[in-house]
């Protein structure tokens, strides 16, 4: 087990490394959208979604949320604005994770959700402004 583990890890790891380096800021861009959609259906079960029909509508949710904040990433404000209501959501979203890991799905899993779209579509954003920077822009994600 622990064999095809490290497998995995190493074949993922270097698959990582090739998209960051070798790829351009769009084929990058759509790789980690990939990621962003399977961190959505895991964040819909911390929601409190249970059925695979509500997880895959909540995944949606962000897919349609994510493609128009691409869009709108002219506007000079978005990404700083967005990285700082990131930072101030983490340290509630961490105690959440908490309190899920401890069987609480609480009545304030509505907040988590919608929290969630926004922490999910601003690393989001974050990564791929971070990998078209020049000249040292993947050496950042990679950070």
């Amino acid at each position: 087990m622990l064999k095809h583990r490290v497998i995995t890890g190493a074949i993922s790891a270097r698959v990582v490394v090739f998209a960051i380096f070798r790829r351009s800021t769009i084929a990058f861009a759509l790789a980690t959208a990939l990621v962003l959609m399977i961190a959505a259906w895991e964040w819909a079960m911390l929601g409190g979604l249970r059925t695979a029909r509500s997880r895959l509508a909540y995944a949606a949710v962000v897919a349609v949320s994510g493609a128009l904040a691409a869009a709108a990433t002219h506007w000079t404000w978005w990404v700083p604005t967005g990285r700082s209501a990131a930072c101030l959501l983490w340290p509630f979203l961490a105690y959440r994770v908490v309190a899920f890991a401890q069987g609480d799905t609480g009545p304030d899993s509505i907040p988590v959700r919608v929290l969630g779209v926004g922490i999910l579509i601003s690393t989001w954003l974050a990564l791929v402004w971070l990998h078209r920077q020049p000249m040292i822009g993947p050496a950042l994600v990679m950070m």
